[in-house]
């Protein structure tokens, strides 16, 4: 017996793991938002207010004025690497919603505010819902329809997971 599966549209799938379903259309824009974010780095004013050069002292200076070991510092955080392939992936993501939202702005910006919820750690989606005076049932239904006629979309392109 294959591991080949036919869905209701008689489109033969390798097994489920390759349909598109709206849980997964939301965790790929979630995490390609997260790696452009990362990308472009900090973005706007600079945080640097004055001119005075950076503060060099010598390692006896340092323990004189009671500063920690350079070990006791937190270690700066690593970006994680995604190959060139996985970026191309991501880069094709990030226009989803204006491909299959196009004619929906009012889910599109519903998704909008809720992938921004979820890449901002403090931001919560409900916060967020009544922030803007929606009703969060409204605000959900019309997530899941934006996640939804983005995973239609897809499969109606026959964008199989993986090769998207």
């Amino acid at each position: 017996m294959n591991n080949y599966q036919r869905d209701n549209r008689g489109v033969t799938h390798r097994g489920l793991e390759d349909v598109w379903t709206p849980k997964a259309v939301g965790e790929e824009l979630v995490e390609a938002v997260r790696w452009a974010r990362a990308a472009a780095g900090p973005v706007g004013p600079s945080t640097r207010i004055n001119s005075f050069p950076d503060l060099l002292i010598t390692a006896a200076e340092r323990d004189l004025e009671g500063w920690p070991d350079i070990d006791e510092l937190d270690a700066p955080v690593r970006r994680r690497a995604y190959s060139p392939a996985r970026v191309s992936q991501f880069e094709r993501i990030l226009w989803w919603p204006a491909q299959y939202l196009r004619e929906q702005p009012g889910p599109a910006r519903v998704l909008h505010v809720w992938i921004r919820c979820k890449i901002t750690k403090k931001a919560k989606f409900d916060a967020a819902c009544d922030h803007l005076g929606w009703p969060r049932a409204t605000a959900y239904r019309a997530r899941d329809k934006a996640l939804s006629t983005i995973a239609q979309g897809l499969a109606g392109n026959e964008i199989a997971r993986g090769q998207h």
